[in-house]
């Protein structure tokens, strides 16, 4: 009978938890209003938030909860040290950047969430890539895609930052492979992911975002990609509504003598213009400047014969 009543015990007590639906629900509520606010927001007061936020969820750890429940905590801890990792590195504390990627991508194991462990791997190559180690930028995201699977958000993430660091080595077949098959996977990708799409926030797998990796990888091949990976760069800038640095971006390929500009170029600043005159951008100080700017941007106009 003692055994008997042990078990009963044990299973009052398993069946027992110190959180419910509701609370469960604002901790996500919070992690993802961080995300989001992570993206236009100071980051420095944000930061404390997140601490608080993952130190709440550590002591609910602390009790007992539900297996579900448990594995939901896991991935809030997880998407919260991702969010510390981003804060961490953009304030230039590199080495804690890194110790968060490591926390969450082994959150990330504990719940099998490949999204997250690809965010961590890519996340790492780029901390490798800035630290001027591109082989180890390339092997980081290459060792993420075998956990990519059939996400394409997830294809991309990798093949981005794949192509930018086999760029910087001057592998110039190597990249553009690579940045070749990041667009194709951004134009399969389709449904919602629950870590890129309905986290959201800085994890959102957006042309922005792609664009900045890709031409920051295209700048690195050489001058005879220059310009349309500047072009690229300023357009990721605008999605981003930063129109000032757009304009620094693309000043240089304004700048070059018309004997020595493109159709490809000239083709490229239409799209780049179709962008500038969204509303939400075209009334922004600096856009009629830049505007003018690109409609004076002519190619040269070959001799009759010539063509």
């Amino acid at each position: 009978m003692a055994a008997a009543h042990e078990s009963s015990d044990h299973a009052a007590s398993a069946e027992t938890s110190n959180i419910g639906p509701s609370g469960l629900d604002t901790l996500r509520d919070d992690v993802v209003r961080l995300s989001r606010e992570l993206v236009h927001s100071d980051p420095l007061p944000l930061f404390g938030h997140m601490v608080a936020t993952r130190d709440r969820i550590y002591r609910i750890l602390e009790g007992n909860q539900r297996p579900q429940q448990t594995a939901d905590l896991y991935f809030l801890a997880g998407v919260l040290c991702c969010l510390l990792a981003d804060v961490s590195h953009t304030f230039g504390y590199y080495s804690a950047a890194l110790e968060q990627t490591r926390a969450a991508w082994a959150y990330a194991e504990i719940v099998g969430h490949d999204s997250m462990r690809v965010w961590c791997r890519a996340a790492q190559s780029w901390y490798a890539y800035r630290d001027q180690r591109p082989q180890a930028a390339a092997a980081l995201a290459r060792s993420g895609q075998r956990f990519a699977g059939r996400n394409e958000a997830s294809k991309q993430r990798l093949y981005s930052m794949e192509g930018t660091a086999l760029a910087s080595m001057g592998d110039v077949d190597g990249a553009l492979r690579a940045f070749r098959l990041a667009e194709e996977a951004r134009d399969r990708m389709s449904g919602l992911d629950d870590f890129f799409d309905e986290v959201g926030g800085i994890f959102t797998a957006d042309r922005a975002r792609q664009f900045h990796t890709v031409s920051t990888g295209m700048i690195s091949l050489g001058r005879g990609e220059e310009a349309g990976a500047r072009i690229t760069l300023a357009t990721s800038w605008l999605l981003r509504g930063d129109v000032e640095a757009a304009q620094e971006t693309l000043r240089p390929v304004l700048d070059i003598p018309v004997n020595m500009r493109s159709d490809h170029m000239r083709a490229m600043l239409v799209e780049f213009a179709r962008v500038l005159a969204l509303p939400s951008i075209r009334s922004a100080a600096l856009s009629a400047e830049l505007r003018t700017s690109v409609e004076d941007f002519r190619i040269p106009v070959l001799p009759g014969g010539a063509h």
